[in-house]
């Protein structure tokens, strides 16, 4: 399954490319959508249906224009990010968390500390909060892990699929007590060792050999 994250709000920093960079590094299956994000793009979206000599009308026709597209990718996405930023007041941004909060859509506020009073009913709906693009990757990585995958792409390997000797890099995943590696073309492989001092997120080089059943070597890189 590919997850489709929705990201909204201030659009004058590069969290947007953080978030997707992030994730784009740990393999993650995730489709990213967002409004339009030229400023002076977005205040002109409505331009073409007519000149206006009030910037109420400009803008109350741009606002629907641009409305067309974020209720459509609100509409569709799995989980938004809606981001909260220093220098502007974004209200757009409030108002998409609150759209969010009506259809049900789960989604995850980005701020600092500074605007947590002034968010209190924003980040109350929110199902987290988080003060860096790090984090919202690291919710991410967790929430669309595929964990029943791994247990089986294990257990498959297991019964002797595979070729032996077969070796590779993947990135090391832990929960509840077994040890999940994620490679390019081997797939998904997980496993009960244990915690054993691996990390989650940790880059490992493997090998897999049979002799009376699979067994998997690791070694940190």
């Amino acid at each position: 399954m590919k997850w489709k994250v929705y990201l909204s709000g201030e659009i004058h920093t590069d969290w947007r490319e953080e978030i997707v960079e992030g994730c784009g590094k740990l393999g993650l299956s995730v489709e990213f959508f967002s409004a339009v994000t030229d400023h002076a793009a977005s205040d002109a979206a409505g331009d073409v249906l007519g000149e206006e000599e009030r910037g109420f009308w400009r803008d109350h026709k741009s606002a629907k224009v641009n409305a067309i597209r974020t209720r459509t990718l609100t509409g569709k996405c799995d989980v938004a990010v809606i981001r909260f930023g220093e220098k502007y007041r974004q209200w757009n941004a409030a108002f998409d968390a609150g759209y969010c909060a009506a259809l049900g859509k789960p989604y995850i506020t980005l701020h600092g500390e500074d605007l947590v009073h002034a968010l209190k009913e924003v980040d109350g709906a929110a199902l987290a909060w988080a003060t860096r693009p790090s984090q919202v990757v690291e919710v991410l990585r967790y929430v669309v892990g595929e964990w029943g995958v791994e247990s089986r792409e294990w257990e498959r390997e297991k019964r002797g699929q595979g070729d032996r000797g077969t070796k590779g890099r993947g990135l090391v995943s832990v929960r509840e007590g077994r040890l999940g590696i994620r490679h390019s073309s081997l797939g998904c492989l997980s496993g009960g060792f244990g915690n054993s001092g691996w990390g989650r997120g940790q880059r490992v080089e493997f090998s897999l050999a049979k002799e009376e059943h699979w067994s998997i070597v690791l070694r940190s890189i």
